[in-house]
């Protein structure tokens, strides 16, 4: 259903751009996976479309789809063997937009990208990364579920207002499921991510900021799944 790597391995998956199509249809097609990114449909097309142009995203998309949609498919492991082939043969390419637009990760930090459906889905990412969220999110659009580490073991609790600055961009509003570990950033932080309209949808939040008491109530009208 997904395929994992590390940005540090130069392997992943980004929209591509044959050279020969229109931007505008490859524009189109992608603005309709983003406004329904539960829905098929529009990945399909847009794999069809891909195909047309000679682009083995497209089979990508669809083998990623039908692993989705039925994970005990009997020909699921022809599936896997068809996927990682082409993650072997075009995986770099795919990766190196998205991955450019990240700062160097440690090996103790290693960043992780996961793809669901033919685009990124999951992200794992340190708190360096976050002055680099804009361009990530226009190379990976349908990030769904994000999670945040501090850059060392020995990171120092965020401040409110980078905080604040952080959820305040509009694709917080997208994910599905938010996992931070913020140390000991504690219940001022809990008031500030209960408060964030951005994750309002979400429908996963696990926090990692030694949240006690108030602070717990803060998020029990919130999530579906919440972890403290």
């Amino acid at each position: 259903m997904s395929k994992p790597w590390s940005t540090r391995s130069s392997h992943g998956c980004a929209t591509s751009e044959p050279a020969e199509a229109s931007v505008s249809d490859d524009q189109r097609l992608l603005a309709a996976i983003i406004e329904s990114p539960d829905d098929d449909a529009p990945r399909l097309v847009y794999a069809d479309w891909l195909q047309a142009q000679g682009d083995p995203l497209g089979e990508l998309i669809q083998l990623q789809c039908r692993l989705a949609a039925s994970p005990d498919d009997e020909r699921r492991r022809a599936i896997k063997i068809a996927e990682n082939k082409l993650f072997a043969a075009h995986g770099a390419s795919w990766i190196a937009p998205v991955r450019d637009t990240l700062p160097a990760a440690s090996e103790l930090m290693p960043h992780k990208l996961e793809f669901v459906r033919g685009f990124i889905d999951e992200a794992q990412l340190t708190l360096g990364c976050v002055p680099h969220f804009e361009a990530l999110w226009a190379k990976a659009p349908l990030i769904r579920r994000l999670r945040l580490s501090p850059n060392t073991f020995y990171q120092t609790p965020i401040k409110q207002p980078k905080l604040d600055g952080l959820l305040a961009a509009p694709q917080f509003a997208r994910l599905d499921a938010l996992d931070l570990q913020l140390g000991g950033a504690g219940n001022a932080a809990a008031r500030v991510l209960a408060a964030a309209p951005t994750l309002a949808n979400l429908r996963e939040l696990c926090l990692h900021l030694s949240v006690w008491g108030e602070g717990i109530g803060m998020f029990e009208a919130g999530a579906t799944e919440l972890s403290l």
